[in-house]
């Protein structure tokens, strides 16, 4: 399992967009979507650069949050994601 920490700087592996995400909350439940009922850990992660993200999200599923002053906060399970290379 990967052990992430708040404000730790990852990436998403195997994702279509390449930018970069702070991690807001490591820990967090959510209940499956399945209807298993079951639980799973994720992670609360927030985009680096907000505004790139929005036209993405807004080109890739037609959800515009382009002119929302609200940050876009995604759960993701954490195997999903890795420690990004320091920014410099």
């Amino acid at each position: 399992m990967t052990i992430l920490k708040e404000n730790e700087i990852v990436t998403i592996i195997d994702a279509d967009y390449d930018g970069f995400f702070k991690v807001i909350s490591p820990k967090n439940i959510t209940q499956s979507l399945v209807k298993s009922k079951k639980f799973i850990l994720v992670a609360l992660i927030e985009p680096i650069d907000m505004d790139k993200f929005k036209e993405f999200l807004f080109k890739q599923t037609g959800i515009d949050a382009r002119d929302d002053q609200e940050n876009v906060h995604i759960s993701i399970e954490p195997h999903r994601l890795q420690l990004a290379e320091p920014l410099s």
